[in-house]
């Protein structure tokens, strides 16, 4: 019986590891144009919760680059002052994307081309130029 249940679970766990799938940054986010989503902040050490309300304004047709829109809002859910952010999205072939701010050429990885969980990231790359 013991026999059993060990190979029945090793064979479970072989079949679920060769038909993984390989996740990509691009799969986190989102390209659909006037959705909107909202992140909660909870369980924080200073007791401030607050919600961030994310909108996707535009994306080019290849939805390679599209534009959010963020705004804070309080508890109450009225917007904070001066808490409308704008920024872009940029995703790269591989599948990283990318940040960028408005009068700014730089980019900032928010999310790498390939996501493996437990597993720590140790490279120091976190910028692209985009002058290059």
């Amino acid at each position: 019986m013991k026999k059993l249940i060990v190979t029945s679970t090793f064979i479970t766990a072989l079949v679920s590891v060769s038909y993984a799938t390989e996740l990509k940054g691009s799969d986190y986010i989102s390209t659909e144009v006037g959705s909107t989503y909202n992140y909660q902040r909870v369980n924080a050490d200073d007791q401030d919760k607050f919600t961030i309300e994310t909108t996707i304004k535009s994306c080019n047709n290849a939805k390679t680059s599209c534009d959010y829109v963020s705004q804070i809002k309080d508890v109450n859910g009225k917007t904070s002052a001066n808490s409308s952010y704008q920024y872009s999205y940029v995703v790269s072939a591989d599948g990283a994307v990318y940040i960028t701010y408005p009068n700014s050429q730089q980019q900032t990885l928010l999310l790498p081309a390939k996501i493996e969980f437990n597993k720590i990231r140790n490279d120091n790359v976190t910028n692209a130029d985009t002058n290059s």
